[in-house]
């Protein structure tokens, strides 16, 4: 599968603010991401809060040259990955990219956080919107299998991300 150069909204380093960047007010010590481009409108943010995440964020922009997009694929091209490693994976061909954002509603609630604070993580202007993503997502994870080896792969996998994937160099 060819991995073209990314075509609409780039990524790059000067979308990414780190702790203390001066660009950003003084009491910033966290990591974000500007989302040039979303459905929700322009210059959207969300805050990245694993820690390892973190750490591979940095990695790549200090190995990306300046003014380069960070992620070289377009979004067609992401969707197709992401569906050619769920079958690797033996996943159902249920899951795709926006699964992932019933999966981070879902989990955030369980977690305990406030259905505002998902919102607000989510961009998500309506309390039905939210709320029908939480449910939704708690719902699919009932109606889909995992194998039983890969469920346990990715919570090894998660329980050192940087680790992980320092193995597969």
């Amino acid at each position: 599968m060819s991995v073209p150069n990314w075509r609409s909204g780039r990524t790059d380093g000067e979308d990414v603010a780190d702790a203390e960047d001066v660009r950003m007010n003084s009491g910033f010590k966290d990591m974000g991401l500007r989302i040039r481009k979303a459905k929700t409108g322009p210059n959207q943010f969300v805050t990245v809060r694993d820690a390892a995440i973190r750490v591979l964020v940095r990695e790549l922009v200090a190995t990306t040259a300046a003014g380069e997009p960070l992620f070289n694929f377009d979004a067609r091209n992401y969707r197709g990955w992401f569906k050619h490693v769920c079958g690797e994976l033996g996943l159902s061909s249920r899951y795709v990219p926006h699964s992932l954002r019933h999966g981070g509603a879902t989990a955030l609630h369980v977690a305990g956080w406030s259905l505002e604070d998902i919102m607000m993580r989510g961009r998500w202007e309506s309390v039905k919107s939210a709320r029908r993503y939480i449910q939704a997502g708690r719902a699919l994870l009932l109606s889909l299998h995992v194998p039983r080896n890969i469920a346990y792969l990715g919570r090894l996998f998660a329980s050192d991300v940087v680790l992980a994937l320092s193995l597969t160099q």
